[in-house]
């Protein structure tokens, strides 16, 4: 019995049809097309103090809520500032916060809810001079909250409050 190896040959149709599916893949893939990227939206829910670890060490943390048309992860920017919103800075975030780097929403603009999580303690980092900022109990603050990227009118200040006025009699050590 004998096997005969038939291989097709360069007039097959089956290759001219390859070939033609290659060409046409090859003219198309230099061609790119743009997609309007919707802006995320940030709002800010309430501040709240957070208990982080079973020490029952608290924290305030903001909560927020986050939506995305197309459901993708988002860089934030969170700030702490005084009530007067003249002494702004970066807030040391604590263990147990969703961060602000790749914060994950969900697709369809549904609304994902997070927690930004403040190590008060550690204070803040002021805007500028990178000066460490104290931290008091009875002082009043706000949280500026925003998407990296959006114009400076969409950010979201939270109410004003103190760490006493949440609940804190004392600041937890800083965790770092």
């Amino acid at each position: 019995m004998s096997h005969l190896l038939q291989t097709p040959s360069a007039g097959s149709s089956f290759w001219r049809v390859l070939l033609c599916c290659a060409i046409l893949l090859a003219l198309g893939c230099g061609e790119q097309i743009e997609v309007d990227n919707a802006p995320a939206a940030l709002t800010i829910e309430d501040v709240v103090l957070h208990q982080v670890d079973r020490q029952r060490a608290r924290r305030p943390s903001l909560s927020y809520t986050l939506s995305d048309l197309e459901g993708d992860d988002q860089y934030l920017s969170f700030l702490v500032c005084d009530s007067q919103g003249l002494a702004c800075g970066y807030p040391i975030q604590a263990r147990g916060s969703d961060g602000a780097s790749f914060v994950p929403t969900r697709p369809n603009g549904a609304p994902a809810a997070h927690l930004f999580l403040w190590d008060a303690a550690c204070g803040r980092i002021a805007l500028g001079s990178g000066e460490l900022l104290a931290t008091s109990l009875e002082d009043q603050y706000t949280f500026v909250a925003s998407v990296e990227g959006a114009p400076p009118e969409e950010a979201q200040t939270s109410r004003a409050f103190s760490l006493k006025g949440l609940g804190l009699d004392v600041l937890a050590p800083c965790s770092r």
